[in-house]
């Protein structure tokens, strides 16, 4: 899969305005690579993200101007604007650029910045040469200026081969940013790239180049869903003129048959959400492509309106998922919940999931809000559908209370922590409750040293990257919840026949 170039956005900031950066402009699409930018006017002020980014430039001053990054992936619940909102009286120029066919945030190779500390005329930024181990990538050189004048012409880059991808021109603000865009076939280290404008300025600029590795060509597994809850699909082959003979696909691996069965894998895959991080949360279209990509188990939140309905939903209300306002399901009957669309896919009731996977797949099961208001009957259900041998009950290890209920009616539990749980001790005091334990993968050292200590099997969470699983599987994790399904999880045996 090559790396396409989407688009850009971008946006000149006001007085004490918000950074508005629009996905729609910038073409983006689910699972894209986003990286904004900013030149910031002021020598101390900085950009604090919207939820889900990550700095991967701090604000580094440039003179009297600032330069700052982020990235993330877009998910299929952000909405079509990001905003950045500033610390001080203005920030000038942000810029959004989308890249489809690209890895996640912590696969990025970002070089050092170099930085403009002399005058001349004309005047230069120098992306310092960056090297990487990785074939079929792209290096991105983004330079960004200040001038005492408008820069109307667009500069010219010498060295690294790079071709522009677009340049923002001065006309209405004193900051612009350059953008070059170079494929590089082979590993190794690319070479300096000189970015040189007309005018003179005194040390306000600076330029980097990032690396940028390709996602591998997708062969198997595919997306299989096909609005039915099922492993099974047409597939139809483009010849590059006319669509050929469907073929039949379907899966041929089921997941893990038993708790025992799933703890015997090491590692073991829990797609959490059904894989939030590529599909609509907890919808059926997660589920089946989750089982279709080779998830062996499945973690679903349930909540439970008015009428006894339980359905997949992690909040208290509807308001995340659907963008409304005030929608509380438990006064609500499924008929209601049901005129509502979960990131653009139905709510999704448990039974049809049991339907579908209930007797393939392992559970891991948290009754969220319900969990001492309904906590018989959600027992009760899960004794219906699933049974101890299929079913994990899982909720924060604080909570002892469900834990000693769900060792009654003979089910294991799964108790996930966090660094704060640590550290205030809550781990040690509560963690006998529970069969198996959880950490989030970024805890620290000692965090993972304590948990993995109890002899107990230990689930790192919630992995997006491969390299978040490398973090939690080197500290000692035996099984991830895994929300990037698509990046982490190996894949299944998929049948074709004509």
């Amino acid at each position: 899969m090559s790396i396409v170039r989407r688009g850009w956005s971008q946006h000149v900031l006001g007085t004490i305005s918000p950074s508005v950066l629009s996905a729609t402009t910038a073409n983006a699409q689910t699972d894209d690579l986003l990286i904004a930018a900013f030149c910031i006017s002021g020598t101390t002020v900085s950009m604090t993200p919207p939820a889900g980014w990550t700095q991967i430039v701090p604000r580094t001053s440039m003179g009297t101007r600032g330069i700052q990054l982020f990235a993330k992936v877009r998910e299929v619940s952000d909405g079509t604007t990001y905003s950045f909102t500033p610390s001080g009286v203005v920030a000038r120029r942000g810029v959004l650029l989308a890249l489809g066919g690209a890895k996640t945030v912590t696969d990025l190779i970002v070089g050092s910045l170099g930085l403009r500390s002399v005058n001349g005329t004309p005047l230069t930024n120098v992306a310092p040469a960056v090297t990487t181990t990785a074939a079929n990538s792209v290096v991105l050189t983004i330079s960004a200026e200040a001038t005492t004048v408008d820069d109307t012409i667009s500069p010219s880059v010498t060295a690294g081969g790079a071709s522009e991808w677009f340049w923002s021109d001065d006309t209405d603000t004193l900051e612009q940013f350059y953008v070059a865009y170079l494929n590089v076939a082979s590993p190794g280290t690319t070479s300096n790239v000189t970015i040189t404008y007309q005018n003179s300025q005194t040390s306000n600029g600076a330029a980097l180049q990032i690396i940028i590795p390709e996602v591998a060509a997708a062969t198997w597994p595919i997306e299989l869903y096909n609005g039915a809850p099922a492993v099974n699909a047409s597939l139809s082959v483009w010849d590059g003129a006319q669509e050929a003979v469907p073929y039949n696909v379907g899966v041929t691996q089921e997941g893990y048959n038993s708790v025992a069965d799933m703890l015997s894998h090491n590692p073991f895959y829990n797609a959490h959400r059904g894989g939030s991080a590529n599909w609509s949360e907890m919808t059926m279209r997660a589920y089946t492509n989750a089982v279709a990509w080779g998830a062996g188990a499945l973690d679903i939140a349930l909540n439970r309106t008015i009428d006894g309905v339980w359905f997949g939903l992690h909040d208290q209300t509807l308001d995340r998922t659907s963008g409304t306002s005030g929608a509380d399901p438990t006064t609500m009957t499924w008929a209601q919940v049901q005129a509502y669309l979960c990131f653009g896919e139905p709510y999704l009731r448990f039974e049809d999931l049991m339907a579908a996977y209930g007797s393939t797949h392992v559970f891991f099961v948290d009754p969220k809000y319900q969990q001492s208001s309904h906590r018989t009957e959600f027992f009760d259900l899960m004794d219906t559908y699933l049974g101890t041998g299929r079913c994990i009950i899982k909720y924060s290890g604080s909570n002892t209370s469900l834990a000693i209920a769900a060792e009654a009616r003979g089910y294991e539990r799964w108790g996930y922590y966090y660094e704060a749980d640590y550290t205030s001790g809550d781990l040690a005091s509560t963690q006998s409750a529970w069969t198996i334990l959880g950490m989030s993968y970024y805890a620290s050292a000692a965090a993972w040293t304590a948990v993995t200590g109890y002899s107990k099997p230990v689930i790192g969470h919630i992995v997006e990257s491969t390299s978040d699983a490398a973090t939690a599987l080197g500290y000692g994790a035996v099984g991830l919840v895994v929300s990037g399904v698509k990046a982490i999880i190996p894949g299944p045996i998929v049948a074709v026949t004509t």
